[in-house]
């Protein structure tokens, strides 16, 4: 009789990943819509909410046979369950990855907290990223305020 689990192992042939913390709305600053599952809510941005994650169609394909079953199925990322709710198309441009030691393939909500964990001390770095309104576009030369 095989051995239930509750969460999936990724599998042995390499267990570390690139896996980063985001505000919930991330993917809708960039436009990017799940191949599966659903976006991150806002309630998900909250301490004891945000053990959810999305991952990569990279590591979708290659690491859980693009099993369509994958949403709603636990992962463990340092030592924590995570419920997989989206599967990411990869299409976020490299340069916003270029920090990374490869392409990010797990994306877990950002929950503000008071406290940080000596794991973490390599990683206490924030980064904005914000889109344009289109309608603030001119062609028209400013004007350059000299005091």
């Amino acid at each position: 009789m095989a051995e239930k689990r509750e969460f999936l192992e990724i599998p042995p042939s390499r267990n570390k990943c690139e896996w980063v913390w985001c505000p919930s709305t991330y993917f809708e600053v960039l436009e990017i819509q799940p191949i599966l599952g659903r976006l991150f809510t806002d309630e998900e941005n909250h301490e004891g909410k945000n053990y959810v994650a999305a991952i990569s169609a990279r590591m979708w394909r290659e690491r859980f046979a693009g099993d369509k079953a994958i949403i709603g199925q636990k992962i463990r990322i340092n030592d924590e369950l995570y419920t997989i709710v989206a599967v990411m198309p990869d299409v976020i441009p490299e340069w916003m990855e270029s920090a990374r030691a490869g392409p990010i393939e797990v994306w877990s909500p950002f929950a503000p907290s008071n406290v940080l964990s000596e794991s973490s001390r390599g990683a206490r770095g924030d980064s904005a990223l914000a889109r344009m309104n289109l309608a603030c576009r001119s062609n028209k030369p400013r004007q350059i305020w000299r005091p």
